[in-house]
């Protein structure tokens, strides 16, 4: 064996994608995590656009109630 490499693992292929197994998973949670997160502020931001709109609108019927 080669100095350095008294270390060296000779597990089986299977069980090293076992062991990297929760760590993939817990990736997929996180990348899902992120994508709902976004979805949310694109909501949140939706609502708000929409809100202006509305504020605006009723700002322009009551000035348009307040002139009669």
């Amino acid at each position: 064996m080669q100095e350095g490499c008294d270390d060296w693992d000779e597990s089986e292929p299977d069980q090293k994608l076992a062991e990297l197994e929760p760590d993939r998973t817990q990736a997929c949670f996180a990348q899902s995590a992120a994508e709902v997160a976004s979805k949310k502020i694109a909501l949140l931001r939706a609502r708000a656009q929409l809100s202006r709109k509305h504020r605006d609108r009723l700002s322009a019927f009551a000035a348009g109630l307040a002139g009669c």
